[in-house]
């Protein structure tokens, strides 16, 4: 849910692509391979469909429409609550940070880092060469420590 939260930057969107993609799941389970974690495999078919979606919405030119999101209240680590408070604090603007870029610059970094996919699967979601996808995370994160800069959180 929080991946394709992420990569669709809608609590909503989210909500409709966690059912598709529990539906795409179980169609699909027959080709499992048990030598993979189950997680990475579940992640992936999320990935494609909600890379689907953000394609199908630049085809009808929403692509780059503000959202209105609102983050429900993810667990952070901390020793206090203090330290609890600090976290938060981070998370949650680096987390506006992100939901700021364009789906161009989000997509990559949710899929790097939320998704934990490797390179190959990345420029195969995104249909960019391995290579691309080192300079797409490059740029991204470059656009991210810019926004966070800008916020004074740097």
């Amino acid at each position: 849910m929080r991946l394709c939260h992420r990569l669709l930057g809608s609590a909503e969107e989210a909500k409709d692509a966690r059912s598709e993609v529990f539906l795409r799941a179980r169609q699909a389970f027959a080709s499992y391979d048990r030598g993979r974690p189950f997680r990475s495999w579940l992640l992936a078919i999320a990935a494609h469909y909600c890379v689907d979606q953000l394609r199908r919405r630049a085809l009808e030119g929403r692509l780059f429409s503000p959202a209105d999101l609102a983050e429900e209240g993810l667990a952070a680590g901390g020793p206090s609550p203090l330290g609890a408070a600090l976290a938060r604090e981070r998370r949650d603007a680096v987390l506006a940070a992100l939901d700021a870029l364009a789906p161009r610059h989000r997509a990559p970094l949710v899929l790097r880092y939320l998704a934990e996919l490797p390179y190959d699967a990345i420029a195969e979601l995104l249909g960019v060469s391995i290579r691309d996808v080192g300079v797409l995370l490059f740029r991204a994160k470059l656009r991210l420590r810019e926004a966070l800069d800008a916020g004074g959180f740097g």
